[in-house]
């Protein structure tokens, strides 16, 4: 199956990208030039209020932005939100909750920061 999302380009020029089945996405992001992304890694931008009251009134979101020369490996999970330094890459099965710095690897359960070059 084959999947269409709306990415915002370097320029914030609007393009439409098909993507394949293997990469999920959910609403709003950006990807610039030279992203290597494994197969199963996830995009999600929206969700719901912690307060339990609220859970079923609205949704919450904010976009990803991934950098430059990132490399995401398979079953990544980058929660909305997140931006990706340049040249960054987070590994395999990892979920991403905060920014991740420039020229870092990031790992784990809560992407953790790993290693820096």
């Amino acid at each position: 199956m084959i999947r269409e999302w709306l990415l915002s380009y370097g320029s914030r020029e609007t393009f439409l990208m098909t993507l394949f089945e293997w990469l999920a996405t959910v609403d709003w992001g950006r990807l610039v030039v030279g992203v290597m992304i494994g197969p199963k890694a996830t995009f999600i931008t929206m969700g719901h209020p912690d307060v339990p009251d609220e859970r079923r009134q609205f949704l919450t979101g904010a976009p990803i932005d991934v950098a430059e020369n990132v490399w995401i490996g398979a079953g990544a999970m980058i929660l909305p939100g997140v931006t990706t330094g340049r040249d960054a890459v987070i590994a395999a099965g990892t979920v991403v909750a905060d920014d991740v710095p420039a020229a870092s690897m990031v790992a784990g359960p809560k992407g953790t920061v790993r290693r820096r070059w």
